[in-house]
């Protein structure tokens, strides 16, 4: 059978649905037909061999239909890319890797690491929020009544490293944030295998992370020094 070689139907099941039951089947990217099932149809009427005394389709009806559901993956395939290539660009503007500390007296340093990756809009783009927080499966969403602002925000150091890296990793960032990107992946990693508990490797993650522009910060870089213990 054709569609056994086929990928399997992601989470999509009902558009997938839709997209394999259209009659005819057309298609359309940026305008051009990709894939269309009516050529298939007329040879099935005007070729008897094609169905069986009992009018169930054979090869003709099997090829069409893995063409359809082909057809289907890839154009959900391609949306899916053109949203991820989205998110890239709209993270060089909106976007923000981010470093930062706080002193915790039970830590051995006495201080606590936070790295976090976040997205910031005006409430009137609240659906779109949930959309990139809908595509990344990860982290949270909350709102700040002092700028009328939805943040998409991930702290989880897990989640960091398992998804957001490995995406722009995938999708990359071109402008002024790739350095902060890169910056912010080795603090990530440093701190992802417990390396920040070490006063040595604290030292090198406060040196990274004071290189990336994430804003005002809490601490200055001497200051926060200060804290540290042996």
């Amino acid at each position: 059978m054709l569609s056994e070689n086929l990928p399997e139907r992601d989470s999509n099941i009902s558009l997938v649905n839709q997209l394999i039951t259209m009659k005819p089947l057309a298609i359309r990217s940026k305008g051009n037909i990709v894939g269309s099932l009516q050529p298939f149809r007329k040879k099935e009427r005007d070729d008897p061999v094609t169905t069986d005394p009992k009018g169930e389709v054979r090869e003709i009806g099997q090829y069409a239909g893995a063409c359809r559901k082909k057809y289907a993956m890839e154009f959900l395939e391609r949306r899916k890319m053109d949203f991820n290539s989205f998110v890239s660009g709209f993270t060089e503007g909106e976007g923000c890797f981010c470093v930062s500390f706080n002193q915790r007296s039970k830590l051995k340093t006495n201080i606590e690491v936070r790295p976090s990756f976040s997205i910031s809009q005006n409430k009137k783009n609240l659906e779109l929020i949930k959309k990139i927080h809908q595509n990344f499966k990860c982290g949270s969403i909350r709102f700040s009544k002092s700028d009328q602002n939805y943040k998409f925000e991930v702290r989880s150091i897990s989640d960091l490293v398992k998804k957001i890296i490995p995406f722009f990793q995938n999708y990359p960032l071109v402008g002024t944030k790739k350095a902060d990107f890169e910056k912010f992946s080795q603090v990530c990693d440093l701190v992802y295998q417990n390396q920040h508990r070490n006063r040595e490797k604290l030292l090198e993650i406060i040196e990274i992370s004071y290189q990336i522009n994430c804003g005002k910060r809490k601490y200055k870089k001497d200051e926060l020094l200060k804290h540290m213990t042996s």
